[in-house]
């Protein structure tokens, strides 16, 4: 992802079709954040599935997607927005910000 830090919020679309956004956030719960997302067009709050982000929390350099069809299928384009904080050299806070395809 290049952000230099683990995101703290992702965004994941299927380009090719209708579905909906799905959200992963570090503060949607206190443990395993990784478990859930959130949907723009669900009325839940949160969902618990494994298939989205493989129960894996992003780190530095990764995130992991599942097997679910909304993130991840190899006839399909994606795309996705991630977000971190981060300190530059002197110790200030920044946010960092990337967007990227997933084939």
């Amino acid at each position: 992802h290049g952000l230099g830090a683990a995101p703290e919020m992702m965004y994941v679309k299927n380009l090719d079709d209708g579905n909906d956004w799905k959200i992963y956030s570090k503060s949607m719960t206190d443990t395993d954040p990784e478990d859930y997302l959130v949907s723009t067009n669900l009325i839940a709050a949160k969902v618990d599935d494994a298939t989205v982000w493989n129960d894996t929390q992003p780190d530095t350099v990764n995130f992991t997607l599942g097997n679910s069809t909304h993130v991840n299928d190899s006839s399909t384009s994606y795309v996705a927005y991630c977000f971190a904080n981060t300190k530059d050299d002197g110790g200030a806070k920044s946010r960092a910000f990337s967007e990227m395809p997933i084939e």
